[in-house]
């Protein structure tokens, strides 16, 4: 198969796994895991993605499902039985994780959150496979806050595939918080913590190296025109050749503030003539006039990522650094980086994206905090974030999050997955535990003719845990599901579970009977009922009542509502249950 065809498949499929719209990174990181050779053709690799990215996006769904089963059968019918697999894989949990490249005898690893945020189920699993790889090994884990503001605009960057829009983002100070509270939920644990705000005059000290020694120099060309005048045509720009004296001198007006933002960056000597037009004399540092939350107005010039990582990654001794496949023109930069200063590389491991086949949520702290701030979304713990918080006030277990993001262990291959998986690994851990009550949300009233009492277990296979004791006196009534009311309306028997087996008689109240029943419901008897509330993953809070036993419940306890599902009590509000709903 040529490269073209490849980089066809690799698109068609991701546009399959991401609703018709595939991804340029994500593909750049499939054709390099396929074809290594491809790396050092990356300009005109680059350009042929974007092309053909450009042709398969602009068609429907339908046609890239066609062109994929027809032109690529063999393709599709390997990724289904590796999906098949994954599938087994995941019901019982197991994934085993590759063995580390090269020496393994002194890992260190390091994950690196950016704390706009805090960690959402997405990109916690960077700190849980770096957690497991470390634990393997008897190594060291970092947990290095990445909270520079060099790359931190958005707008337009440039990638491995040409230029593309990514979200603005800012620091929140709160992440600060949220972030190592999220990991120690989860068991990750760390030896060391850095934030690289800190490390700025470290950052200084090796630009000036690189300019002295000639290898980056300051270019005050415009953007754009760089871009298209210069980057695009491989050409050299007119303050390239300028002598090493004047770029130390330039360096020092970014420094002392005589340029602005936008209007010098240092470039990296990285060279007009690379085969990939994103690599071309990348930038490595710019002017950024904004206030950070850690250390205000201390610094003006700022590093960009794949800068500060070339020289991190380093000083810290990172000897494996995973990252999305999606992510590999950082690892380029960083290589350049450090062969001019001739050090050793550390290896890179590359894992590719999963999306949760769910309609309840936003995977995206940009998209969160704008809807925090609007008011639609009650903070970061808000079950449409998706964050750990949110999950833990769900009442997810850590245990499941850590099972659920290693089943996909370091697959490259982008896979769109439901939240049901993760919620049947939650289901085996919280099922023996939780108790059992009735819950009535759309609630039908009947009156019952006739004493009636029983009882109901707080749990069918805990017998220790005690049951539920139900009395219900001639004229009481009993509330019922609106859906569960029609049964009676159709003239069928029904139990009402821990009561008894009725119908409805003529003048319209429940009377107990020999016949067989035909369904089994849930009640709750009103007198002594308890006014509740589920919040459910949507966002929106769903009303109703709870049994009288329901009042045993504590704050943070999960149950089971019967055939409602399974719901983690927050907390007792003027003798109000508020649940958060965890799944079915």
């Amino acid at each position: 198969m040529d490269i073209a065809e490849t980089i066809l498949k690799h698109a068609l499929n991701n546009a399959k796994s991401f609703g018709g719209k595939a991804n340029p990174g994500a593909v750049i990181g499939k054709i390099l895991a396929e074809i290594p050779e491809a790396k050092g053709k990356m300009g005109e690799i680059g350009k042929l993605v974007s092309k053909t990215i450009a042709e398969v996006n602009s068609m429907t769904l339908e046609e890239q499902e066609k062109i994929l089963s027809e032109r690529f059968s063999s393709f599709v019918e390997e990724r289904e039985r590796a999906m098949d697999e994954r599938r087994k894989r995941d019901a019982s949990g197991e994934r085993e994780l590759p063995s580390l490249p090269g020496d393994t005898s002194a890992v260190r690893m390091r994950m690196a959150p950016y704390p706009s945020g805090p960690l959402h189920i997405g990109n916690a699993r960077m700190a849980v496979l770096n957690d497991e790889y470390v634990k393997k090994y008897g190594g060291k884990l970092v947990l290095f806050f990445d909270d520079t503001v060099g790359t931190e605009g958005g707008g337009m960057v440039e990638t491995a595939t040409g230029m593309r829009k990514v979200p603005e983002k800012s620091i929140l100070v709160e992440a600060y918080d949220l972030i190592p509270k999220g990991l120690k939920w989860l068991g990750v644990e760390w030896h060391e913590e850095y934030y690289k705000s800190d490390r700025v005059d470290v950052f200084y000290k090796y630009a000036k190296e690189l300019l002295d020694a000639g290898n980056a120099y300051v270019c005050t060309c415009e953007g754009a025109i760089f871009r298209t005048e210069y980057k695009a045509k491989g050409i050299e720009c007119p303050c390239r050749p300028l002598p090493i004296s004047e770029h130390i001198a330039r360096w020092g007006k970014m420094l002392d503030g005589t340029f602005k933002s936008g209007e010098a960056v240092v470039r990296l000597k990285s060279g007009m003539d690379n085969k990939n037009p994103a690599l071309r004399d990348h930038v490595i540092m710019r002017v950024t006039e904004r206030a950070h939350p850690r250390v205000g107005t201390k610094y003006r010039v700022w590093p960009l990522l794949e800068f500060s990582w070339g020289i991190d990654d380093r000083l810290i001794g990172s000897t494996h650094i995973l990252r999305g496949a999606d992510l590999v023109k950082e690892d380029w930069v960083e290589e350049i980086v450090w062969d001019f200063f001739k050090w050793p590389h550390a290896h890179f491991l590359h894992y590719g994206k999963f999306r949760l086949e769910e309609g309840e949520g936003t995977i995206s702290k940009s998209k969160s905090k704008e809807r925090i701030m609007s008011g639609d979304f009650v903070g970061w713990d808000d079950p449409r974030t998706w964050s750990l918080q949110s999950l833990e006030r769900r009442g997810i277990r850590p245990e499941a999050v850590r099972k659920f993001l290693l089943s996909f262990g370091m697959s490259i291959v982008d896979v769109a997955v439901e939240a049901e998986v993760l919620y049947s690994m939650n289901r085996e851990i919280i099922d023996k535990d939780a108790k059992r009550h009735f819950f009535v949300s759309e609630i039908s009233r009947f009156e019952i003719e006739g004493d009636s009492s029983g009882s109901a277990p707080l749990h069918p296979d805990r017998p220790e845990f005690g049951e539920r004791k139900y009395s219900v006196l001639s004229g009481e009534t009993v509330a019922v599901e609106s859906a569960d009311y029609l049964l009676f309306e159709e003239g069928k028997a029904v139990r009402l579970k821990g009561l008894g087996i009725f119908e409805k008689a003529g003048t319209g109240e429940l009377v107990k009977t020999e016949r067989a029943p035909e369904a089994t419901i849930h009640f709750v008897p009103l007198k002594n009922s308890i006014p509740a509330r589920v919040l459910m993953p949507d966002g929106v809070w769903l009303e109703g009542i709870l049994e009288e036993a329901g009042k045993e419940i504590k704050p943070g306890e999960m149950v089971q509502l019967e055939r409602f599902g399974f719901c983690r009590l927050d907390k007792w509000v003027d003798g109000r249950a508020e649940f958060w709903f965890a799944h079915k």
